[in-house]
Order: structure tokens, then C-alpha cells, then sequence
């Protein structure tokens, strides 16, 4: 018994399938949906606003404009504490968050975001801030395993700077 190749050009094979493909579509009773485009200022805005520290405390401020409503009921599990290294190597841990002049329009909401670090070890004089990121999107908080389904989160904006801090002292 010998076995012999099939060989069809493949410019009818892609044609025929496409067709195929189509028919079942409409056999099935689908309809192409059209996708909206997203718009151009979907992504909410972030900036750095004001950085400044004690001898004990850190305080980073963030604006943050534009970001969807259905994403501001807990803003702990969608506005991610921001991710940043010390040229100098001082550790700090995250202490508190506050969020004020929360505001909202055309289903956005605006609102500064104000994240307070406490000192492990004296800082010097100057603090220099490299790679500060702040992400909008899924948190940890938002992903740790519990009996209930997380909410999906898509990333919504990436924030990245550096910033140069005097340390106030009293």
C-alpha cells in the first residue's frame, strides 16, 4: 500500500475556508459586532505633584485625572503604591495613603493621591528618587486569594520619574 501527498495550491484552500467559516457564522445566526474604538483620552492622567520628606516621613503626591468611574470605588486594589529606589539605599516601609478633592465628570473621576513612607534609617540631607512608577491597574490587594472572584482590572496607565528631595528638618 502506498501513500500519496494531497496537494492543493493554497490560493483556493485560504479562499474555500474563509467561505466555509463564513457560512457557518451565518448558519449559526452570528453577527459581526462592530468594536468601538477607544478613545484618545481614555488613559488617566498622572503626574507628580509634590515630593518632600522629614527626618522621619516620606510623602509622595500624585494627580491623577480621568480615571474611569467604575474603577474609584476602592482605589486601594486600582491605584498601585508606587515602586521607587534611593540612590542613597535608604529603606523606607509604606505607611498610609489619603486621597482628596476627589471629583468627577463624564463618568471620569479626578483626584490627588497622597502616599506617606516612614524612614528605616536616617536620610541624608538630599534624597534622590530614581524610577518612581506608579501603576493604575490590578494591585496586589486585587489579586490575593480569597473565596470570592477578583474584579478584572486592565493596566491603565503606567507612571514613571525621578524626583530630588531636600529633607526638612525641624
Amino acid at each position: 500500500m502506498s501513500l500519496t501527498k494531497f496537494a492543493c495550491p493554497k490560493r483556493i484552500v485560504l479562499p474555500t475556508l474563509l467561505i466555509l467559516l463564513l457560512a457557518a457564522l451565518v448558519l449559526a445566526g452570528c453577527k459581526a459586532q462592530p468594536q468601538a474604538a477607544p478613545t484618545q483620552n481614555a488613559t488617566p492622567q498622572v503626574k507628580l505633584v509634590k515630593a518632600t520628606a522629614s527626618n522621619d516621613n516620606l510623602f509622595l503626591t500624585f494627580q491623577i485625572k480621568g480615571l474611569p468611574q467604575i474603577y474609584a470605588s476602592d482605589i486601594r486594589y486600582v491605584v498601585c503604591k508606587p515602586y521607587f529606589n534611593t540612590r542613597e539605599h535608604v529603606p523606607v516601609d509604606f505607611f498610609a495613603l489619603d486621597a482628596t478633592d476627589l471629583h468627577g465628570e463624564n463618568n471620569r473621576v479626578s483626584f490627588n493621591i497622597t502616599y506617606r513612607y516612614h524612614f528605616k534609617a536616617p536620610p541624608p540631607k538630599t534624597l534622590h528618587l530614581d524610577n518612581i512608577e506608579l501603576t493604575i491597574g490590578p494591585c496586589a490587594p486585587a489579586l490575593d486569594e480569597s473565596n470570592t472572584t477578583p474584579q478584572l482590572i486592565p493596566i491603565l496607565a503606567d507612571y514613571r520619574t525621578n524626583a530630588v528631595v531636600e529633607i526638612k528638618t525641624p
